[in-house]
């Protein structure tokens, strides 16, 4: 119901659901640096606001958080991640489920825009403002590719290529990881397909010269050693 509530939402240039019509194109402006985080409320079909957070990794990721307010079953949050590019008007965000959303920079703030791309004409706020924000712990669904990889400089980790986007993560060790790994994979070293439900973790490297950003798994996995990404 939450996910038909967002496409009713973006798809509100051919749906009047709040008396909205959208025009048919938008003055190009130039470039001008984004900020990474931003964050607003959103008007919502079957609740009183959507509190949305959008933050833009240097990497070309994305996490889109919106939290349901005052809807029947109380507040409902909810977390997904896929790919950000820029085009000269706008930013395009393709979720991990191959759905696309759309946005057009304005100042350092970011618009709405409907499913097609073309803007919104509403009394309602469309507008997320540029925020400072740490990345959300709503776990997000992930399936890719996993490889446990012990005595790592004496750490037990892991890594995921994520099956969306192509991007490798490392995953902060999990005895349930590990183990389903193992029981999985049969031998060492060998990427085995995984689904899981997680969330980033960012901090300072050892050095403390870089960020580190890490997936840290909320759910128990499911393996799958005879299914791949493709």
């Amino acid at each position: 119901m939450k996910k038909l509530a967002i496409t009713l939402l973006l798809a509100a240039g051919t749906i009047s659901l709040f008396g909205c019509h959208a025009r048919s194109q938008y003055t190009e402006q130039p470039l001008t640096p984004m900020a990474q985080s931003y964050q607003g409320v959103l008007p919502c079909a079957d609740c009183s606001g959507m509190d949305t957070s959008l933050f833009l990794e240097k990497d070309g990721t994305f996490i889109l958080k919106q939290i349901y307010r005052g809807s029947r079953d109380g507040d409902q949050a909810m977390a997904e991640y896929g790919v950000w590019q820029r085009t000269a008007d706008k930013l395009v965000l393709t979720s991990s489920d191959g759905d696309k959303r759309y946005f057009h920079p304005r100042g350092n703030d970011m618009e709405l825009l409907d499913a097609t791309g073309a803007p919104i004409e509403s009394s309602f706020n469309y507008v997320l403002k540029a925020t400072d924000a740490e990345l959300p712990t709503t776990p997000m669904a992930f399936k890719g590719m996993y490889i446990y990889e012990p005595d790592v400089g004496k750490l037990r980790s892991g890594s995921l290529q994520d099956c969306a986007t192509g991007k490798k993560f490392s995953v902060a060790y999990s005895a349930a990881l590990e183990k389903g790994y193992q029981r999985a994979a049969g031998e060492p070293g060998k990427p085995v397909y995984v689904e899981v439900r997680a969330h980033f973790s960012v901090s300072p490297s050892v050095s403390e010269s870089v960020v580190v950003k890490t997936l840290v798994a909320d759910s128990a996995p499911k393996f799958d050693a005879n299914k791949n990404c493709r």
